[in-house]
């Protein structure tokens, strides 16, 4: 018991003096600390209230804080995770403060999980720190699979093409992002890369419709375009809507419409801001 309480002293960087209090004195406390002395019931309650570990530890054969820590928490947690509340599931992780291999997959996985959803609604800024901030846990466990790691290098891939290259005419794609997922494919594909295999309908779409870009009559095609924007799915989607509007501008301006086309500049431009956040 006294070297629990002096382990958990140190690790708070806290002196005897400091830790004892109305039911121990400094003496008392040096003399439990080193095996001399037992103290009472209501000494380890005060003690274990002012080292932030449960009572129950003190009194328990294992030496492991950890596990104590975690009991009742972890479930709520996991929950918390499951339900895919993943903000929920890291506030409390950083409030638990344990690190293992279960809490540090839950954090790695977590911060993934908002790290696309940031990614999806084009806070570039914010996914950007979210994917160090997973990579930087999923280091910590072996229970992370080598796919997630391999998922957070191609959304970093993806997020310095987006951010670094403003246009949207491109024709050159890293090598990283050669047989990426879902979004990440679109990204290739606009690119000049392979057309898209996934990601979704609102996706090829665009890709077909910017297919025609060179060929079709500028405002018919505009009107397709516009068309995609409207549907409500492409909200969640400003990466999408940050090309379609590059593309609206671009035969705004061959049709000489030039109202249309900053109108479509400047939105384009919000897109751009929210990008950096």
């Amino acid at each position: 018991m006294g070297k629990k309480i002096r382990a958990l002293r140190l690790e708070k960087g806290m002196t005897q003096a400091a830790l004892a209090g109305d039911t121990v004195t400094r003496n008392m406390l040096s003399q439990i600390e080193n095996g001399l002395a037992q103290p009472s019931v209501t000494t380890i309650v005060e003690l274990s209230e002012k080292l932030g570990a449960p009572t129950e530890y003190f009194f328990s054969d294992c030496d492991d804080i950890n596990v104590f820590r975690k009991l009742g928490v972890i479930e709520k947690i996991r929950k918390a995770f499951a339900d895919g509340d993943y903000g929920r599931c890291i506030y409390r992780l950083d409030h638990l403060g344990v690190s293992d291999e279960e809490t540090e997959y839950l954090w790695a996985e977590s911060y993934f999980a908002l790290a696309v959803a940031l990614y999806r609604e084009g806070k570039l800024r914010s996914a950007d720190e979210n994917l160090k901030k997973a990579r930087m846990h999923a280091e910590k466990t072996h229970y992370v699979s080598e796919g997630l790691l391999c998922a957070v290098n191609r959304y970093e891939s993806a997020i310095r093409f987006v951010r670094d290259k403003e246009t949207h005419g491109l024709q050159t794609v890293p090598e990283e992002l050669r047989g990426c997922m879902a979004d990440l494919d679109y990204i290739k594909a606009l690119a000049g890369a392979d057309a898209v295999k996934s990601g979704g309908d609102l996706y090829a779409r665009h890709l077909a419709l910017r297919a025609r870009m060179e060929t079709d009559e500028p405002q018919m095609l505009s009107d397709e375009l516009k068309a995609l924007l409207e549907d409500p799915r492409t909200e969640e989607l400003a990466v999408l809507r940050y090309y379609v509007l590059g593309d609206m501008e671009t035969l705004a301006q061959r049709s000489g419409d030039y109202k249309t086309a900053y109108e479509c500049a400047a939105a384009r431009l919000a897109i751009s801001e929210k990008m950096n956040t």
